[in-house]
């Protein structure tokens, strides 16, 4: 599914975002991509939805290799994977329906195709209600799920969330927690960067633990760890 081997990043000010990173992450895990600030998470990230490209190693994402991708390929490459972002980035003055819809039609999906997925998702993460609502009009818990909704709407093999709980409490933090569950329980591969230790260390999923760009920690069913263990 993600097949990393000998991964860097090289930013044009000379620094060293990822430094010959490798990992194998397979159809249907749920892995949490941890460590501290300026560890390298949202870097891999960027290359996984191919925003940026590696300096060097080899990227296979669903059977394409990413360091070579043709750019007919490159949308449905991101249309098979799905993104959430800490800031929710929804549209103001679209509605819960609209906003999920959105991520449809810019794909020209038909009408009847939107007016049957959409409710789905939205039931999937809860919000089966609030389809009328507009964003200013929902918690912050709730409008991070639209964000999951939007991301899952065309069905995409592999949901990635940055930081998704990193603006909610505790209690939106498990409800949302509880929504990636039952995602990953239906197939879907979730990769999620945080920093959240409690999350972390309750879940017992894969850990993956970076710092200064290298993977200094692997465990399935681990937990988060304050130092590198090298």
């Amino acid at each position: 599914m993600i097949s990393l081997l000998d991964v860097s990043k090289r930013y044009k000010n000379g620094h060293l975002a990822l430094d010959n990173v490798s990992m194998e992450i397979e159809a249907g895990e749920f892995v949490f991509l941890c460590g501290q600030s300026g560890a390298g998470k949202s870097t891999l990230i960027r290359l996984l939805f191919r925003e940026e490209v590696a300096t060097s190693g080899q990227l296979i994402v669903n059977n394409r290799n990413l360091m070579r991708i043709k750019r007919r390929d490159l949308l449905k490459h991101r249309r098979e994977m799905g993104i959430v972002f800490q800031d929710y980035r929804l549209l103001p003055k679209k509605n819960v329906f609209d906003n999920v819809a959105y991520a449809m039609q810019v794909t020209e999906s038909r009408k009847r195709e939107i007016a049957r997925r959409v409710p789905e998702v939205l039931e999937l993460v809860g919000l089966s209600d609030k389809g009328e609502n507009f964003p200013s009009q929902l918690s912050g818990g709730e409008q991070q799920r639209v964000a999951i909704a939007r991301a899952l709407v065309n069905r995409p093999a592999i949901l990635v969330a940055d930081e998704p709980t990193g603006n909610l409490d505790p209690q939106n933090s498990d409800e949302l927690m509880e929504v990636l569950i039952r995602i990953n329980d239906r197939g879907t591969t979730v990769v999620m960067a945080t920093h959240a230790k409690d999350i972390v260390n309750a879940m017992k999923k894969r850990v993956i633990m970076l710092d200064h760009g290298k993977v200094v920690y692997d465990e399935k069913e681990g937990g988060y760890h304050e130092a590198p263990l090298l």
